[in-house]
């Protein structure tokens, strides 16, 4: 890749870090190439379109770019680039709750890491990282906590040797999610480390997730003050977003809030905001998991 083409990448990059998606993706639809063109600067550009839908909760969209990434990085057979487009989609999956999918595509990345073992480069070594905290999802998806917390463990000593500071706060924030979970509640304090960093960087979508968990923590362990304070945090980082899948958790949340409090009728309708966004990106576990928490009313 030249020199030009490496720092217009910086340049999207810095914008996609801050959350200011609108800005990175002026940038990409200014120089990617509509044509399926078959260079790494093309592919990096339509890779970071698909991370701002995926941020956007725009799956379907995502899983689109992602898979034509796939396709064109396979038939120049790039391998980091077919890792690459695969754990996007890996993601998305994720997101909806498709576990079986996820298998699938983990297998998939493990053929392409077993091709390039003996390659310890930092681009290399950044897929393995990434690789680790895909097995960490699925493994929290099928309740696997033990593996989950090993796998993030590997995912962030990986990052550390890296200092990805970004990715470093995202996987500790889901490793505190585990402990939080499992009533460890000190090991759980972790997830402050991810917060101071994930502000400094002025990363808003990876701080409403931690702030996310740490609301359903209070709520969980009925420290309602604590955790109304993070829902009015959440709401506040949240004004004018279009992301369904951060929207709907936090609805839930406040709907949930309002339930423990013994105010169904607010509790109703938080809720059924929630299943709305969850409607949208369809994603069939939590819409299950919502029409349960309605049923309690």
């Amino acid at each position: 890749m030249l020199k030009k083409e490496s720092s217009i990448l910086k340049e999207i990059d810095m914008f996609l870090t801050k959350g200011n998606f609108n800005e990175g993706l002026k940038i990409i639809n200014k120089h990617i190439v509509k044509s399926n063109q078959e260079t790494i600067f093309n592919i990096e550009l339509l890779l970071r379109k698909c991370k701002i839908h995926y941020c956007n909760a725009n799956y379907t969209t995502c899983l689109t770019l992602a898979n034509k990434s796939l396709k064109i990085s396979s038939k120049m057979k790039n391998i980091l680039l077919v890792i690459d487009s695969l754990q996007i989609i890996g993601e998305v999956y994720n997101e909806l709750g498709q576990t079986n999918e996820i298998y699938s595509i983990i297998k998939q990345i493990e053929e392409q890491l077993d091709v390039i073992q003996e390659n310890k480069g930092i681009e290399v070594q950044k897929q393995r990282a990434e690789y680790y905290k895909l097995c960490g999802l699925l493994q929290v998806q099928k309740s696997e906590f033990n593996k989950a917390i090993t796998s993030y463990q590997k995912s962030i000593d990986i990052f550390n040797q890296l200092n990805k500071k970004e990715k470093i706060a995202e996987v500790t924030s889901r490793l505190a999610y585990i402990y939080f979970m499992r009533g460890e509640k000190e090991n759980g304090s972790i997830i402050f480390t991810s917060i101071d960093i994930q502000k400094k960087i002025g990363n808003r979508g990876a701080l409403i997730r931690s702030y996310i968990i740490l609301a359903e923590t209070f709520l969980r362990y009925n420290e309602f003050e604590q955790s109304s304070l993070y829902l009015d945090k959440i709401f506040r980082l949240l004004e004018n977003s279009e992301n369904k899948y951060l929207l709907g958790h936090a609805n839930n949340l406040r709907g949930m809030f309002y339930y423990q409090e013994g105010n169904f009728s607010l509790a109703l309708e938080f809720l059924n905001k929630s299943l709305d966004f969850f409607k949208i990106i369809e994603n069939k576990s939590l819409i299950a998991s919502l029409i349960s928490n309605i049923g309690l009313i």
